[in-house]
């Protein structure tokens, strides 16, 4: 796998211009959300509201925004501690991850969801146990069999795809249960 910056760095070592965490936070609260993460160049700076707020990376195909842009992003924010959820698509892509994760000494904290993996998300658990839910449950395990199976027919490319009748016939089934 090919990167286009060197993977072979000691986790302490510290870069020339890369000031480590600690120096950087300088007596500053790092969950204020004008907290600087990072510099664009010397006068644009990346705050934390930025990354709570939507990062989207543009660019044609093979133009390197995974191994390019996208991938000094995650490895600034794995960098300082920060988590995600990142959803891999293309083969190659988990392994790609993966190594960035080993490279800034974070491979610990990955939790991948795969069906080759143990590791599971039980999404009806989750709906029936979340908390803060104020309406019927039942509505919730609704709606997310009604996505799941939105998700379905759009992958499928059926002839009833702009049919609604099955849609509405398999809520009110539900709902009715």
């Amino acid at each position: 796998m090919n990167f286009p910056f060197p993977l072979k760095r000691n986790r302490n070592q510290i870069i020339p211009g890369e000031p480590s965490f600690p120096s950087m936070l300088s007596g500053q609260d790092p969950w204020d959300l004008n907290f600087p993460l990072f510099q664009w160049s010397p006068s644009d700076f990346f705050y934390l509201f930025m990354a709570f707020a939507t990062v989207l990376i543009f660019g044609e195909v093979g133009a390197a925004k995974t191994t390019g842009s996208a991938a000094w992003i995650l490895l600034k924010y794995m960098e300082l501690g920060m988590g995600g959820l990142y959803c891999c698509v293309k083969p190659g892509d988990r392994e790609l991850i993966e190594a960035y994760a080993s490279y800034v000494g974070r491979s610990d904290s990955l939790i991948v969801v795969s069906p080759r993996i143990n590791n599971r998300c039980n999404l009806l658990k989750y709906i029936l146990k979340r908390p803060g839910i104020v309406c019927n449950r039942v509505e919730q395990i609704v709606s997310l069999l009604m996505t799941i199976v939105e998700a379905a027919e759009r992958t499928e490319r059926s002839s009833l795809q702009g049919d609604k009748f099955w849609q509405r016939s398999f809520a009110n089934c539900c709902g009715t249960a």
